[in-house]
């Protein structure tokens, strides 16, 4: 039998792709014997332990992707196939009933191909900690990185705070995304954890409403309010909101809704389909008289559905997502009318065959649709196989919202109006900017919005895009900051300022409110609770985020205290959510 050859490809991300040519082969191996032979064959291009299972009954090609997890190893599998799937598939439970990967196993068919993810166990795990650290992982399917906006907060450790004299501006685009909370609350009930790369901790912070009123006249309203904080002694901490005016009933403009449905064969589970189904009905249930939807379906090929059709539709075939989206936005396109709202609607766990190119394609289409009027939001069902990343990035440069749905639960009245408020903008490329006084604040950082990081210069430079904000919705940013000593309560913190393009005349406004030390220097435990719930939500997600598990223990007994005693004052039913998610949290 001659020696397969491996080849190494750099990917997006700092990632590896990892080909084994095994058409040569004289006879075809056995599934076991060929997952192993392949930890000798990767081992070659990475000194790294691998426990991967290859499953394969007449191969041509193997894609071997590496990434690190916390139980070890990651491996995933894509193996194109011409046999009957169900013997590939019983092939596949037998190698994933092997014991040395009891911790997490995981396939699905895609676009033509068997993939298999399957962790490692405890063993594999300790072997892991004697290897050199994994190459950067990559996530399946991923979107290009966008270029890195030059940032005027780094990413220091945890908590650490910069100091005010050499950065003297916070600058970012807001937007009111939820999917990164409302996921992890998903994956706590099923005994997971989310991997950090998932935890944008804006997404956590904006999941809540904490009672600001929306202006009546102007297109935004600052709120500001803080207290000295309960987590870390000799810090304060300032809440940001920004609301937008809501548009009266004649002020919305009707809605050209075509919707992506994935009923492809990765979402036939009891929380991908029938979640996404039923999200479909409660949203159209809610429409007015003159909306339009267009439905259409991404399984092995694109279909175009009707309402009416809707419970009949099943998950089927392999995964031909890029081909969905790609006629979605061609649909909305040819639908497009400028007096209403031009949306698509990607419903779907993300999961498809993308080479990189393949998504910046999808990313720039998107981009381009936004261009045109016609923006993407993007719902994500599904706890197992997920592609945050591509989900996050067809909403962003969509120009549209992002948001996650875990159970029935998340699908009441509130989603639908949720989602026709975000559908209905006030306004675009909407940014913040936090001038702080150097004499009055030391130190400061804000609990998220990393990736939408602005250059001071940028905030005013209205050609850089933003984050789009619907009717009555609002966004919140939070800062902690250590205080110069002796300030006096009255002193200038500095100043808030928000810049936007209004949806109706287009005309680019801009509006500040300053701060005061007044504002932060409040006691904790007198807080309002909705003030308390907002800190405990961004302190939880920066733990999730930047703590690995083992080491978040003592941070966490903080945040469930301030969770318990906010739910109990509190009484809503998010907040009890909350303080049972901190509870299940490792």
């Amino acid at each position: 039998m001659s020696e397969p050859e491996v080849q190494r490809e750099n990917k997006l991300m700092g990632g590896y792709k990892y080909s084994l040519d095994v058409s040569g082969l004289d006879a075809a191996p056995s599934a076991y014997d060929l997952g192993m032979d392949m930890k000798a064959y990767s081992g070659k291009a990475s000194p790294a332990e691998l426990d991967t299972v290859m499953l394969i009954k007449s191969p041509r090609t193997i894609n071997l992707r590496k990434a690190a997890n916390r139980d070890g190893y990651l491996g995933q599998a894509e193996v194109r196939y011409s046999e009957e799937m169900a013997d590939l598939m019983q092939l596949a439970q037998e190698c994933l009933d092997d014991d040395d990967y009891d911790d997490y196993a995981y396939y699905d068919v895609l676009g033509g191909r068997l993939r298999i993810m399957a962790t490692g166990s405890a063993v594999a795990a300790e072997k892991a900690k004697s290897s050199p650290p994994p190459e950067p992982p990559m996530p399946a399917s991923p979107p290009p990185s966008s270029p890195p906006s030059p940032s005027s907060f780094p990413s220091p450790s945890p908590w650490e705070l910069l100091p005010t004299a050499a950065n003297p501006f916070s600058t970012f685009g807001l937007d009111t995304d939820t999917a990164g909370y409302d996921r992890t609350v998903a994956l706590a009930r099923s005994g997971q954890v989310p991997d950090p790369a998932t935890i944008r901790q804006e997404e956590f912070i904006n999941a809540f409403d904490y009672g600001d009123d929306a202006p009546r006249n102007a297109v935004f309203r600052i709120y500001a309010e803080g207290a000295r904080s309960p987590f870390r002694a000799g810090s304060s901490l300032l809440r940001v909101g920004v609301k937008a005016r809501q548009l009266g009933r004649l002020e919305r403009r009707a809605l050209t809704l075509t919707i992506l449905l994935d009923a492809s064969g990765s979402m036939d589970s009891p929380e991908r389909l029938p979640l996404a189904k039923k999200a479909i009905q409660t949203l159209a249930a809610q429409l007015g008289e003159d909306d339009r939807v267009h439905l259409l379906t991404a399984s092995d090929r694109t279909r175009v559905e009707s309402l009416a059709s809707l419970p009949d539709i099943r998950a089927r075939g392999a995964t031909n997502l890029e081909d969905g989206i790609r006629a979605a936005f061609s649909h909305a396109l040819a639908a497009h009318e400028p007096r209403r709202e031009n949306i698509v609607v990607i419903i779907s766990d993300g999961i498809a065959n993308l080479g990189s190119n393949n998504a910046a394609d999808l990313l720039a289409l998107g981009a381009e649709a936004k261009a045109r009027g016609v923006r993407c939001s993007v719902v994500g069902v599904g706890r197992g196989s997920y592609n945050d990343a591509l989900l996050e990035e067809l909403a962003k440069k969509g120009g549209g919202e992002y948001r996650f749905l875990g159970s029935e639960e998340d699908i009441g009245p509130a989603f639908a109006d949720n989602l026709k408020d975000s559908f209905n903008a006030v306004a675009r490329d909407v940014k913040i900017q936090i001038e702080w006084n150097p004499d009055v604040v030391a130190a400061h950082r804000s609990h998220g919005y990393d990736r939408r990081a602005l250059t001071r210069e940028q905030f005013r430079d209205d050609s850089v895009e933003a984050g789009v904000i619907g009717s009555g919705k609002g966004a919140v940013a939070v800062f902690e900051m250590r205080l110069a000593e002796g300030v006096s309560p009255s002193a200038v913190l500095g100043v808030a300022r928000v810049r936007y393009r209004r949806m109706d005349t287009g005309a680019v406004e801009e509006i500040e409110r300053e701060l005061r030390v007044s504002d932060v220097s409040g006691d904790f435990a007198r807080a309002r609770p909705r003030l308390k719930l907002a800190f405990a939500v961004a302190e939880f997600a920066t733990i999730l985020k930047h703590l690995p598990e083992g080491a978040r223990d003592e941070a966490l007994a903080k945040v469930r205290t301030v969770a318990r005693e906010v739910a109990a004052a509190d009484g809503g039913r998010d907040v009890k959510v909350f303080a049972e998610t901190t509870e299940r949290a490792k």
